[in-house]
C-alpha cells in the first residue's frame, strides 16, 4: 500500500489536494482540497477505483 498510497498523494498534491486513508474503512480514502477551490473535488470514503476516477477529472480540469 505505500507506494501506491504516496503516488496517489503526489498526483491529488500536484492538483491542491490532500489524502489520507479513512479512519472507518482503510480500504478507502478520503480526498480533500488543501485550499478553497471553484468546484470542490473532496469526497469522503471512496474506494481505489472512484479516486482513480475523480483525480482523472481534477486532472482534466486543471
Amino acid at each position: 500500500m505505500g507506494l501506491k498510497f504516496n503516488l496517489l498523494a503526489q498526483q491529488a498534491a500536484s492538483n491542491g489536494y490532500g489524502l489520507k486513508i479513512n479512519h472507518d474503512h482503510p480500504e478507502h480514502y478520503d480526498l480533500y482540497a488543501l485550499s478553497p477551490k471553484q468546484q470542490d473535488h473532496s469526497v469522503e470514503d471512496i474506494s481505489y477505483q472512484e479516486l482513480l476516477s475523480e483525480l482523472a477529472l481534477i486532472d482534466k480540469e486543471d
